[in-house]
């Protein structure tokens, strides 16, 4: 029996290799409403062409692939970091993601 996990808590992964960037998209049921899955990838992704969803699972779990193109300078590795912080704007415009405080305030 399972006591503690992160299954409340969305997540954005990303697996980068030469040939492709692999991402996967959990968003845990009681935010559903407020974002699914696809949504969330696709305003991550929409930018790059070649990027496709793969799979939609039920609204919470979905991924995508964006494939390597050296005419187009889109290498998998060095997407990570713009494409993490796509996914956290996305959500902090929705009021999904805690905003950066000042130390010490609360």
């Amino acid at each position: 029996e399972r006591k503690v996990g992160s299954d409340h808590i969305g997540k954005m992964v990303f697996s980068a290799g030469r040939d492709q960037l692999a991402i996967v998209v959990y968003v845990p049921k009681h935010r559903r409403e407020e974002v699914n899955g696809e949504e969330w990838l696709q305003a991550v992704i929409g930018t790059y062409s070649g990027a496709t969803i793969v799979k939609q699972h039920d609204g919470g779990i979905c991924s995508a692939t964006i494939p390597a193109d050296a005419d187009k300078d889109i290498v998998p590795v060095r997407l990570r970091v713009p494409l993490i912080r796509a996914a956290n704007e996305f959500l902090r415009a929705r009021g999904l993601f805690p905003q950066d405080t000042p130390e010490g305030e609360e």
